[in-house]
C-alpha cells in the first residue's frame, strides 16, 4: 500500500495529475484502517514506524483524494480468474509477484532465514532518517534493538567464558529462528524454559538445597 501511495504521489507531483476519489485496493483491512488515519505524530514504540512516518510525509504532500477499499484475498483458490472481478484479479497477480520477489531475493542473497531480510532493509523514499544497529534497521523503539544487541554480545562473551561453546559455535546458531519459536509460546513457558536451561528449575537437586535450611530450623 505504501508503494501504491508513493506512486500516486509521484504522478501528482511530476505529471500534475491530481485524482479526486481514486480507489486503492488492499486485501488487509488493518492496513486500510491505518492508511485512513491521519495522526499528528508517530510514537517511538509503534511497529513499522518507518512506514508510518513516510505515510505522514505522503499525506502532507498529497493534494488528491484517495479511498482505500478492501478486496477479499485468495479468491482464486476456489474460482477461475476469468470469473473474478477486476480488483480480485489484480490482487491475485500482486500476491504472486510479491511471493516470487521474496523467494528470488532469499535464494539469490543466500540468507539463512526470513528474519535476516531486516539486515538489508534500506531507507524508504521520503524517509528523513533511519537507525541501524549492526546492520539491522530499527523500525520501532530503538531501545528494544539496543537491548537485544548488547544482550547478544554479553551472552556470547558469557558462553565463551564458561566454556559452554566458543564464538564460532555461537554465531552458527540461528538465534532469530529460536526467538521466533519462543515468541510464539506463552510467557510462563518461556520462564519455565529459561529456568530449565539455567539449571535453577525446581528439580530434586535445587529443592534439596532450598529446603535444607528449613529442615534444620
Amino acid at each position: 500500500m505504501l508503494a501504491i501511495r508513493l506512486f500516486l504521489l509521484a504522478l501528482e507531483e511530476y505529471c500534475d495529475a491530481v485524482g479526486q476519489g481514486t480507489g486503492a485496493f488492499c486485501d488487509c483491512k488493518g492496513v486500510i484502517t491505518t492508511f485512513e488515519k491521519k495522526t499528528k505524530r508517530v510514537s517511538s514504540g509503534r511497529s513499522n514506524g518507518d512506514i508510518l512516518r513516510v505515510l505522514r510525509a505522503i499525506q502532507a504532500r498529497t493534494r488528491g483524494i484517495y479511498h482505500h477499499q478492501h478486496v477479499k484475498g485468495h479468491q482464486d483458490d476456489g474460482q477461475r480468474l476469468e470469473n473474478l472481478k477486476f480488483e480480485a484479479v489484480l490482487n491475485t497477480y500482486c500476491d504472486t509477484w510479491a511471493k516470487n520477489a521474496i523467494i528470488e531475493y532469499i535464494t539469490s542473497s543466500g540468507i539463512r532465514s526470513v528474519g535476516s531480510i531486516a539486515r538489508d532493509l534500506q531507507r524508504l523514499p521520503l524517509e528523513a532518517a533511519s537507525v541501524y544497529l549492526k546492520g539491522v534497521k530499527q523500525t520501532t523503539d530503538v531501545s528494544k534493538g539496543l537491548r537485544k544487541t548488547l544482550g547478544r554480545d554479553r551472552a556470547k562473551e558469557f558462553y565463551a567464558k564458561k566454556g559452554i561453546f566458543d564464538e564460532q559455535t555461537f554465531e552458527s546458531i540461528d538465534w532469530e529462528a529460536t526467538t521466533a519459536v519462543m515468541d510464539a509460546k506463552p510467557k510462563m513457558y518461556n520462564i519455565w524454559y529459561g529456568k530449565q536451561c539455567s539449571g535453577v528449575c525446581a528439580t530434586g537437586k535445587w529443592v534439596k538445597i532450598c529446603t535444607k535450611g528449613r529442615e534444620d530450623y
